[in-house]
Parts: structure tokens; sequence; C-alpha cells
């Protein structure tokens, strides 16, 4: 295992996780699990974990929106079983390097708490030619925290399973490179793969661009409410519009274009 493949997923400060300084990182399942337990309790989805095909996760901090996250896992979990026929886990994260198209990494593994996650090299290989693809060892894989956050309750649902990994950050991409790598993406086996795109949603007020002056809260559940039907269904003319509508309202959605690569 190369040095880049060590710490692709090991690099946030331990207040990130949740941790005090000077706590081992091996506490971060044990953090995970009581999260999924609260959210077992307090936060039920009453969904079948089978019927469920796509999860979309905040990746603050644990302690920002760690239960927000454990609803979305304890729905997957359900009572285990549904665990046993996944064989791919597509995560979308969020390029927050502002670079455009999707950078995957050039890797066999990545390594977390100890335990080996297989990426699914050979599915990366149909990106070869693909426009809007970069693939390599690249130190942003290093800077960025949209899909790290998630391997507390990744390795807390799936360690030591026979699943592949297909890691990607997601930056601008047109609308024919949109088409192109979500041509391939609709070749995997949708029974057989999770879908895990990492979004903030909005970012408002404080040091952000966008900002709502009036009733915070029913300004906030009208507009993710409204960008949220694009979720439900996703097809493409549902991205499209998500494009049009983010361009005209620019309401600083963290994570956008992971989103928009889901719906189509």
């Amino acid at each position: 295992m190369t040095e880049f493949e060590e710490k692709f997923v090991q690099h946030l400060e331990n207040s990130f996780y949740g941790l005090e300084r000077d706590d081992n990182i091996y506490k971060t399942p044990l953090i995970a699990r009581l999260l999924l337990m609260m959210a077992e309790r307090d936060l039920p989805s009453n969904c079948d974990s089978s019927d469920i095909k796509a999860i979309m996760v905040p990746h603050a901090g644990l302690s920002y929106s760690g239960l927000c996250a454990a609803s979305a896992y304890a729905a997957v979990l359900g009572s285990g079983k549904n665990l046993n026929n996944i064989e791919n886990i597509v995560l979308l994260g969020t390029r927050h390097s502002g670079n455009p198209g999707i950078l995957v990494p050039n890797i066999d593994y990545f390594e977390y708490c100890g335990h080996k996650f297989q990426v699914n090299n050979d599915f990366y290989t149909e990106y070869n030619t693909t426009k809007g693809i970069t693939m390599k060892n690249d130190n942003e894989f290093l800077e960025e925290h949209s899909l790290e956050i998630q391997m507390p309750f990744i390795w807390s649902l799936f360690v030591g399973k026979r699943i592949k990994y297909i890691p990607m950050l997601v930056g601008e991409l047109t609308q024919s490179e949109l088409d192109n790598i979500s041509e391939i993406l609709s070749r995997l086996n949708l029974k057989k793969t999770l879908w895990i795109i990492t979004s903030d949603l909005m970012h408002v007020n404080g040091h952000h661009g966008y900002e709502i002056n009036t009733n915070l809260t029913k300004e906030l559940i009208k507009t993710e409410s409204q960008m949220s039907l694009h979720f439900v269904k996703p097809e493409k003319s549902s991205a499209y519009s998500l494009v049009s509508e983010y361009r005209r309202k620019k309401p600083t959605i963290c994570g956008i274009h992971a989103l928009i690569l889901w719906t189509a």
C-alpha cells in the first residue's frame, strides 16, 4: 500500500470526527455506532432497507450533522440482511477545490481504522477516454472532507464485506460530460449498488454569499423542499431543471454537482 492509499481517508482533524485531540482514530466507529443507535431510536425512516438504492448525507463534522447522516445510514442498515446484496458503493463527493470535472483516485485500496476497502478499478477503466474525468493520485483528495467524514459509518456497516468502492469528487460538468458520465454509471447493477451522495444542501448567511433576511427556518424548508423534488425520481430532465434553477437562484448548495450527476 502506498503512502497515498494510507492517507486517502485519514487526514481530518480529530475534532471533525468528534474526537478529543489525543483520541485514537479507532474510536470513530464507536461514535458512529452510538449515532446509529440514536437514529434508530429517535429518527426511524420506516423504509424497507431493501428498497433503498441511494442516500443523500451531509458532510460536516459529526458534532454538527452526524446524527442526520446516521439516520440515513440506519435506514440502509435496517435488519442487516440487505447489506449482503450490495456489491458496489458509489461515493459522489463534493469537489470543494472548485475545480471542474470529476476526480477519481488511481489506487487499489484505501485504508481506514486498519481495514482495507477495495476500489473498483475495473469499472474505472471505462472512464479512460471519457472527457471530464481525471484519474490520478492527486493531493486534492488529501484536502477533501466530503468523502472521508462518511468513513465511520461505512466502517460500521460494511467492514469485512466483499464490496467494491467507486469514490468520485464531482465538480462542474458540461451538459455533454454529464450525459457521457451518467451513461457509464447507469451500467452498474442498480439492485446491487448503493449510491452515497454527499451534500450539506444550503449554505446561508454568515460568510456565505447567499443571504436570508426573513424567516430563516421557513425559507430553508421552502427552498430545500423545492430542490428535493428533483431527487425523488431522478431523471435527466430533472437534472437539467436543477442546473437551470441553481444558476438562476444560486442558493449555494454545497455538493450541487454531485446531486446533479445522481439525478442524471
